[in-house]
């Protein structure tokens, strides 16, 4: 599993405002779109096919092979499965696919073990780090915009 949570923190006087301007109902609205916003950058990052940081990835051999079929593209299970969710006052957006990790992070030859019956390693060969996961200096922005904006609705 890999998530990433929002956390805004503009000090305690723009919190206790917050809390007060906005009811249970209207901040989970809040969360709900800054997750929106969230899942959607991340997906640009794989249409972009370049970190939170705007680090490009590394190309897959089978995207070297097929261009038309881009790294981390070509069956959209990872693309498909990001998502957000909103609890206790935290919005974090992410996926819950098991390969996620190992593709964010990368992993080196062997890394998890080797195959019992063959003994070739786990993975066979070393995985480079394809970051998807982060929170760039836009969604910052768009996020700010976000809590300005519902804080100014409501305390017109």
């Amino acid at each position: 599993m890999v998530w990433t949570r929002v956390k805004i923190d503009q000090g305690k006087i723009s919190e206790r405002l917050s809390r007060l301007l906005l009811n249970d109902a209207k901040r989970t609205q809040m969360l709900d779109q800054i997750g929106e916003a969230s899942v959607r950058e991340i997906k640009m990052h794989f249409i972009n096919q370049k970190s939170p940081e705007g680090v490009r990835w590394k190309v897959s051999k089978r995207a070297e092979n097929d261009p038309s079929r881009p790294t981390m593209l070509h069956r959209l299970v990872l693309f498909n499965s990001i998502t957000h969710k909103v609890s206790g006052g935290q919005v974090s957006a992410g996926t819950d696919e098991i390969k996620a990790g190992t593709l964010n992070f990368g992993a080196k030859k062997g890394q998890y073990g080797a195959v019992k019956d063959t003994g070739q390693p786990i993975p066979f060969g070393d995985i480079p780090a394809r970051k998807f996961i982060g929170v760039s200096s836009q969604n910052v922005v768009r996020v700010r915009d976000i809590v300005n904006s519902f804080l100014r609705r409501q305390s017109q």
